[in-house]
């Protein structure tokens, strides 16, 4: 289990053990004539790009409030589309008309006929949730809908849950709800994965806890269009399947990325094959151009497959933050994690920030130097940014120790170029 350590960092660090701190409430909305200057960055739950167009990039962040940017240029320069009223999660862009897209919320699916411009609402349902689910548009029929997340099905006890399906057959305008395991163990649905060839098979990825055995990974398979759902987990895995893919030139070939392995099937789950040299997963993502090229996301690392998924390698560089989406588009590498979008041009081999005008990030800190308010500094999870013009401009100083999850700085009252920080989350017990 892991606990929360509170930590000074001065000239040494000083370890106290603390209690984690309640789950925020969720912020109001900006007031209007606020803009944000940054820094850049967010929490980038999703990426994917345009059917017809490479370089057109959407980004879900996941924040109170959760917002959805766009890229016309691969990623070179971001726009602000929309900001929600709920955390998004996922988003999903019809391949038979780009202007149609879904984003999934915690509690709701939001659609847009004109590219973004603007949204209208469907509940999913008393108690159903697509909180860190997925959502898919089949390509056969655009008016299929299908997404994944989990099902309270006791209302008085928020820890009671069972994989959930959500399905839409009438383009988002009602859904519906399938329990996928009538047990109702404690679990969630995380990733979804559809063949593109029937519009009656699909597979979804997540986890579930046995009150004895305790957690299993689960990955379950449906041919009857959500109806009835068969359990084709890998045996034995004590670890959530945090992403499911599937070759879309080859169907049987189904990949299911976990925190410890990836395993790979060739026979449409009946089977599966551990991967050879380590790779954890949060993400998984197959290039469209090779389908015997695979790349594996995890925490500051990618690892890479050029063998089908069989054997794997870390990735000499590594962008930043926790893995929660890879995209392959247009020869381009992108990586979306907890500290915003990161985008490689030769394979994974090199990485660079790609967030110019993505200025959604969760500040935790904020502080300005007393004698001298145009320097300004600004704590985002691992990383602290630095202005010296009022916020105009952003740069990240070089830190030579790994400062884990900042909570607090503040700037020496004598000193501006004396920065003290505050740290949570570096210990383990």
């Amino acid at each position: 289990m892991r606990s929360r350590f509170l930590t000074v960092l001065i000239l040494a660090f000083f370890w106290l053990g603390v209690q984690p701190p309640p789950a925020p409430a969720q912020r109001a909305a900006p007031a209007l004539g606020w803009k944000s200057i940054g820094p850049p960055g967010g929490d980038v739950a999703d990426i994917v790009s345009s059917p017809n167009d490479a370089s057109r990039l959407y980004a879900v962040i996941k924040s109170d409030h959760g917002q959805l940017f766009t890229s016309a240029d691969a990623g070179q320069r971001w726009t602000r589309l929309s900001v929600f009223s709920e955390p998004v999660y996922s988003i999903a862009v019809n391949p038979s008309d780009p202007g149609m897209m879904y984003v999934l919320g915690r509690t709701a699916v939001m659609k847009s006929a004109d590219g973004g411009a603007s949204w209208s609402r469907t509940e999913l349902g008393s108690h159903r949730y697509g909180e860190n689910g997925e959502i898919a548009i089949h390509p056969l029929n655009s008016n299929l809908v299908m997404a994944t997340g989990f099902y309270s099905y006791n209302a008085q006890t928020s820890g009671e849950t069972c994989v959930a399906f959500f399905k839409s057959t009438d383009a988002g305008g009602s859904w519906s709800l399938v329990p996928v395991n009538p047990v109702r163990y404690e679990g969630r649905g995380l990733g979804l994965a559809v063949n593109p060839f029937d519009v009656n098979e699909a597979y979804i990825g997540g986890y579930e806890i046995d009150p004895f055995l305790g957690v299993s990974g689960k990955i379950y398979k449906t041919v009857d269009g959500g109806s009835n759902w068969m359990d084709v987990s890998v045996p034995g895995i004590y670890y959530a399947v945090e992403s499911i893919i599937l070759d879309p030139g080859n169907p049987a070939r189904v990949f299911a990325g976990t925190p410890w392995y990836v395993f790979r099937s060739t026979d449409g789950g009946q089977t599966w094959s551990q991967n050879m040299g380590q790779a954890f997963a949060h993400e998984l993502v197959l290039d469209p151009l090779n389908a015997n090229t695979l790349y594996a996301g995890w925490t500051h690392s990618v690892y890479r497959s050029m063998d089908g998924g069989i054997t794997w390698s870390l990735m000499p560089a590594g962008p930043a933050g926790d893995c929660q989406s890879l995209l392959v588009s247009g020869g381009n590498v992108f990586y979306g994690s907890d500290l915003g979008v990161f985008k490689s041009g030769n394979a994974g081999a090199t990485w660079q920030a790609s967030q110019d005008g993505l200025n959604a990030s969760t500040v935790q800190s904020f502080a300005v130097a007393p004698l001298w308010p145009r320097l300004i500094y600004a704590a985002i999870g691992s990383r602290i940014f630095k202005s010296t013009d009022f916020g105009e401009t952003w740069v990240e100083p070089p830190f030579v120790l790994d400062l884990g999850t900042v909570g607090q700085i503040a700037v020496n009252v004598s000193n501006p170029d004396a920065l003290y920080a505050v740290m949570k989350g570096c210990g383990m017990g």
